[in-house]
């Protein structure tokens, strides 16, 4: 089936997405920010009371975040929903699970990113953006 028309997440992307929107360790948003890397150049990453999430930024609003999500999910944007925020004072829209409540970072960075990413050099850049 071609990934414009498939109406479910890959399942392996689905696992990595659950770091955006839960507390978790750093080696599993590295793992995820180390899969994003290969179509994302900006991402963001953030160091929470017990753990760190990490988010699918763009410049453009809600409209291209759904588009950048569908692509990580490997699924049609037409069979999705999302929330967004602003990200304070950047311009950018980030995903978000709660966008009436987000709990605040302890730290929060942009990672901009050359190449892609192994999970350990993100695990790198997440330690020195965040911190831990």
């Amino acid at each position: 089936m071609s990934d414009a028309l498939r109406a479910y997440p890959d399942p392996e992307r689905k696992r990595l997405i659950r770091s955006v929107f839960e507390r978790s360790r750093i080696d599993e948003v590295a793992e995820a920010i180390s899969v994003a890397s290969g179509e994302q150049k900006l991402l963001y990453v953030e160091r929470v009371a017990d753990g760190y999430r990490w988010g699918l930024v763009h410049a453009g609003g809600l409209y291209p975040v759904l588009r950048i999500t569908a692509r990580f999910l490997r699924m049609s944007h037409d069979c999705l929903i999302v929330g967004r925020r602003a990200l304070e004072d950047t311009g950018l829209s980030l995903l978000c699970k709660d966008i009436h409540n987000p709990e605040p970072p302890l730290e929060w960075a942009l990672l901009e990113l050359e190449a892609p990413l192994t999970a350990d050099e993100a695990a790198e850049l997440i330690r020195r953006g965040v911190g831990g």
